[in-house]
């Protein structure tokens, strides 16, 4: 491959070259790209079947060996957790409680097995839960919103859960089924799955911005310095219970989970931010939330070298 399609492919790898493309684009044009955000599910269906493609599954039944550990986690990742993040934020911002939420509310991303093995991690329990909090979202989530935050959503539970399954789970079950019958294709072709996807995240984005650009703009002349802030400790306080919560596991199961815990599925939070809430101030909080989501990931590995055990002297 040449240098300079190497160079483009990394540009686009880039999540916030993506967020600064997108925010670009929905600012400066947004009568172009308003009508993108009518394709949002068909943009989020595409990211999810290319992501699940990308995953090895056939570690997962070895690892599931403890359900009920697996389902008790999943249950505190999916419904326990934003209870207690929306009402620990309602009390003390509540302009930022139903953001928050929904991000605390999203299943784990599909990144985090490659992020756990970068802090000494395990990649396939992480796989695992990856795709247990991503079967049980699609009930999970509706559930959260309306207990939460059923005023400020237009729709019912069934509404936003057939929603949900039809992004998430059928990508998923027929990616699946491609990478078993099409492994070696999929395999050749796995180097343009991520920019494909950051381009759709890309037009997602933009949609949403163009589609309120009104909105967006009043929001956008205030200063988000604290949002910003209050984004980071977030992530930082993530992290913290993430690892905090699995005293009696091991290291890396613990650096494990907290990857799991902080490093959400972002782009399903845009999705639904944009297509279920009417307040443009959560979709620019939850877009806001890749600047952590993507940097957050340098000062955690730091700590997690020191959380590992020093190897033995001989």
């Amino acid at each position: 491959m040449l240098p300079i399609v190497k160079g483009f492919f990394r540009l686009l790898e880039s999540y916030l070259f993506v967020l600064l493309v997108a925010c670009v684009a929905g600012l400066l044009f947004p009568s172009v790209v308003s009508g993108w955000s009518s394709y949002g599910q068909l943009f989020l269906s595409i990211i999810f079947f290319l992501s699940t493609l990308k995953m090895d599954l056939s570690r997962f039944r070895d690892v599931a060996k403890d359900p009920w550990m697996l389902l008790i986690s999943s249950a505190f990742m999916l419904i326990v957790f934003p209870i207690v993040i929306f009402q620990i934020t309602q009390a003390i911002s509540p302009s930022l409680a139903i953001p928050f939420m929904l991000l605390a509310a999203m299943p784990t991303g599909m990144t985090a097995p490659l992020l756990s093995d970068v802090v000494g991690g395990r990649t396939d329990l992480a796989l695992v839960i990856t795709m247990i909090t991503s079967l049980f979202a699609p009930f999970t989530i509706p559930f959260i919103v309306q207990l939460l935050a059923g005023s400020a959503v237009t729709v019912g539970f069934w509404t936003m859960a057939w929603s949900l399954m039809k992004v998430m789970i059928i990508p998923m079950a027929l990616a699946m089924i491609v990478r078993h019958f099409f492994k070696k294709a999929v395999s050749v072709s796995m180097f343009t799955f991520k920019p494909a996807s950051l381009l759709l995240l890309a037009a997602l984005i933009a949609g949403i911005i163009g589609q309120q650009i009104g909105a967006v703009r009043e929001i956008a002349s205030g200063k988000f310095t604290m949002t910003i802030i209050a984004l980071f400790l977030l992530f930082a306080a993530f992290h913290f219970i993430g690892y905090a919560v699995t005293p009696w596991r091991s290291i890396p199961e613990r650096l494990t989970v907290s990857i799991c815990l902080t490093y959400m599925n972002f782009t399903l939070a845009i999705f639904l931010a944009g297509q279920f809430f009417h307040d443009a101030h959560i979709s620019i909080v939850v877009i806001l939330s890749m600047l952590p989501w993507t940097l957050m990931v340098i000062p955690f590995r730091l700590v997690a070298k020191r959380l590992q055990p020093s190897p033995a002297k001989s």
